[in-house]
């Protein structure tokens, strides 16, 4: 896995640019860190400069995170995790809509931050191997992030891809909240649950006919979830 060079912090609060700052160099000590507190500089940083990430906050001084993220998909693919207080459902929904790769609630874990970091590092350079699976009507591309039912064809982001590789390779066998955890970030945390919930009903939402009432990633409480192979 190549490492990171340079990141652009896009966030309001020193404290948590230090906070953040800390946690990375202690991971890549030559890592160069550039911050703004607000979002039309990130947005013109970004433009005009190369970095491997942006760090965004969604409460900047000026305008939206949402706003700052939207606008830098216009021009770029840049990784973008969102770091951020607002841990409704709905906002984090919100920005994986608009593009982000990854959302992490404030207060964060270091080895949660990092994790996620070096889990996008890892797909960018990782190489497209993969077969496409085919599962009753369902053809999954994961090269291209791509599921298609019958003629219906839906995208999916780096994420719910990973999700559904894993969920799809072990059809018809309960796959634990930690195994989906460390496919996609390499380890495990106290909340993964949550999060890896949030990423499913976003699945469920793509491909399920229903997705109120899923027929093909069931939930087993406590435990995980299974991809059940359409009859």
């Amino acid at each position: 896995m190549a490492d990171i060079n340079k990141i652009l912090i896009i966030e309001d609060s020193e404290d948590v640019v230090e906070a953040i700052s800390v946690a990375l160099q202690i991971r890549w000590p030559k890592l160069e860190i550039i911050s703004t507190g607000k979002g039309e500089g990130g947005i013109d940083h970004v433009k005009n400069n190369s970095f491997d990430m942006v760090i965004l906050d969604l409460g900047l001084i000026d305008i939206s995170g949402f706003e700052v993220l939207k606008r830098i998909r216009l021009f770029s693919n840049i990784p973008i995790m969102i770091l951020s207080v607002r841990g409704d459902e709905a906002d984090i929904i919100k920005g994986l809509e608009l593009g982000a790769d990854e959302y992490i609630v404030k207060p964060f874990r270091q080895l949660e931050l990092i994790s996620r970091i070096k889990a996008i590092t890892r797909r960018l350079n990782r190489e497209n191997i993969e077969e496409p699976i085919i599962v009753g009507n369902i053809h999954f591309d994961s090269n291209n992030r791509i599921v298609s039912i019958g003629e219906k064809q839906v995208a999916l982001t780096q994420t719910e891809n990973d999700i559904l590789f894993k969920l799809i390779k072990n059809k018809n066998i309960v796959v634990t909240h930690n195994k989906i955890a460390e496919h996609i970030w390499g380890t495990s945390y106290p909340e993964v649950a949550s999060s890896i919930k949030v990423y499913i009903r976003r699945l469920r939402e793509k491909i399920e006919p229903e997705p109120s009432y899923p027929r093909l990633i069931i939930t087993k409480p406590g435990l995980g979830y299974l991809f059940a192979e359409p009859i």
